[in-house]
């Protein structure tokens, strides 16, 4: 939490969080807010877990602890995601989390799908013992 508060003053560009195992802590992933531009109050959230990470719930708890800390400790009011929509487990891992999937848009990349949650719309908050710390 104080590195929450310390930084609260002037929200960075981007914040990046380490995922790691309970029991080892090793390190399984990260994930991530992104401020969008000219706009303090909403972010982009991602995550990146290595393979043995993957169906092993990593993602939906952090992802989920991390929209909580968007929204109740970086005051956060909008949050969204892209991902490819031929990924069907993010699809539903979105889905389950509470976002809202809008409309397939076509990028220089590539086809991806976006989809947003909105503070009002957040009614779950995640007790996950993960740090606030960023780096």
């Amino acid at each position: 939490l104080s590195a929450v508060q310390a930084n609260h003053h002037s929200p960075p560009n981007l914040r990046i969080w380490l995922i790691s195992e309970r029991e080892t802590e090793k390190a399984v992933g990260i994930q991530m807010l992104k401020w969008a531009k000219d706009k303090n109050d909403e972010a982009e959230i991602g995550i990146m877990l290595l393979p043995k990470a993957n169906g092993k719930q990593y993602a939906f708890e952090g992802m989920g602890a991390l929209v909580d800390i968007g929204f109740h400790q970086l005051n956060l009011t909008h949050i969204y995601a892209r991902f490819n929509p031929t990924n069907i487990p993010v699809k539903k891992f979105v889905d389950n989390l509470g976002f809202r999937i809008e409309t397939k848009k076509e990028y220089a990349v590539g086809e991806s799908q976006q989809c947003h949650m909105k503070i009002k719309e957040w009614s779950r908050p995640v007790k996950a013992n993960i740090p606030v710390s960023t780096c």
